[in-house]
Formats: C-alpha cells, structure tokens, sequence
C-alpha cells in the first residue's frame, strides 16, 4: 500500500491549484496524469512511472493500454 507523507494535505493542494487552469493535452497532461500527479504530491511514489512520455495521442494511449494487458490497473499492480 501506499503511504501517504504527513504533508500529505498541503501537498495535495499545492498539485490542485498548479492543475486548475492547466490545459488537456494527450502529451502529458491528461487525466490520467493529473491523478498521478496528485497521488506523487501526496506520495512521492509516481503511479505513471514508465507509462510517462509513452504517448503523444489518443490512440497511442489506447495503443499503449491494450499493449499493457488493457488497462492502467494492470500496470498499478506493482506499484499498489
């Protein structure tokens, strides 16, 4: 399991407010890069760590889950 650091809460925060006018972008900063973010601000374990920089576009994303046993959780396995 993944232990959240004492400053979890500020941390937390700090992650939401850079996110809030940030715009979609498939290039990094999608949802599924916003939630890792957040968790590795309240972690310091990034759940995207080898998933980071693999795809640029919607079907590399899809290209890359199906390649990746089809979903992300798959690859969280390891991780949580």
């Amino acid at each position: 399991m993944i232990a959240r650091r004492t400053d979890w809460l500020a941390r937390m925060n700090d992650a939401l407010a850079a996110a809030e006018n940030r715009a979609f972008d498939w290039n990094g900063w999608d949802c599924i890069h916003f939630t890792a973010d957040v968790v590795l601000a309240m972690t310091d374990v990034d759940i995207l760590d080898g998933w980071r920089g693999e795809y640029a576009t919607e079907a590399e994303a899809w290209a890359l889950l199906a390649a990746r046993d089809g979903s992300f959780r798959a690859g969280l396995k390891r991780v949580v």
